[in-house]
């Protein structure tokens, strides 16, 4: 099954975003025994303090934590267009970052390497990418974040008030949101495990440690796989009795 997702060529992307696309992949490791976890979480969810707190407890070494918008602000042409305008830049260099980063993936899966994907998984093609991974041996994982979209759009609210400068139309929430729910169904069967948790919290210190259980859950699981895999052995020739 090839790459779900129909991209550009690698010479085509601006030279900042080959650069990063080269960085990601040289700190990229592989691994005998794979996991691909694809987030399904709306903007303002959380999805992104999930997957660091994930990513930080993972052992070395670690997976690769993949996200567009890591991407995007990596950028020094992006950070400086914001300055200027964050809507401006934002409509300049999402469409690129997104591009770059699908480019990315399909390496990443074809290097069989350790992935946490930091995106709301508000695409129907991102199913055909669990079922891609499935199939070319990863062990796939999806984590749905499920918020309410007033407390969602309130920490959106906020990040601009505390001088975030990461613009988000105003669009995606309902958007994004109907969009999950519909395709929720489709990622529980089509993935290997399943994880759900709540973000209603009031402070983001709170859904760290709400998390913190998950995040260990999915990592013992990940362990008890290899293991087990490791253990079988193929039946003995005659040559062995």
């Amino acid at each position: 099954m090839l790459f779900p997702i129909e991209t550009k060529s690698f010479s085509s992307m601006h030279p900042e975003l080959r650069a990063q696309c080269d960085t990601i992949l040289a700190s990229a490791v592989a691994s005998d025994q794979p996991v691909y976890i694809q987030m399904l979480a709306n903007v303002g969810s959380g999805k992104t303090t999930f997957t660091d707190r994930l990513s930080d407890l993972w052992p070395n070494p670690k997976p690769t934590l993949l996200g567009f918008d890591r991407i995007m602000n990596s950028l020094p042409s992006y950070q400086l267009a914001v300055q200027e305008d964050e809507q401006e830049a934002f409509e300049a260099w999402e469409a690129p970052a997104r591009e770059a980063g699908y480019i990315t993936l399909n390496r990443l899966l074809d290097r069989r390497t350790n992935i946490i994907f930091d995106h709301s998984g508000a695409q129907e093609d991102h199913i055909n990418l669990i079922r891609r991974a499935k199939r070319i041996g990863y062990r796939t994982v999806v984590v749905h974040i499920a918020c309410n979209q007033d407390i969602a759009s309130q920490r959106i609210l906020d990040r601009l008030q505390n001088g975030e400068t990461r613009y988000t139309p105003s669009h995606y929430l309902i958007e994004r949101g109907k969009i999950i729910e519909n395709l929720l169904p489709q990622y529980q069967q089509n993935c290997d495990s399943f994880y759900s948790v709540e973000n209603n919290f009031g402070t983001k210190e709170e859904f760290i440690r709400a998390i913190q259980k998950l995040c260990l859950d999915i990592l013992v699981a990940s362990i008890v796989q290899r293991k087990s895999k490791s253990e079988i052995r193929p039946p003995a020739t005659k040559n062995q009795l």
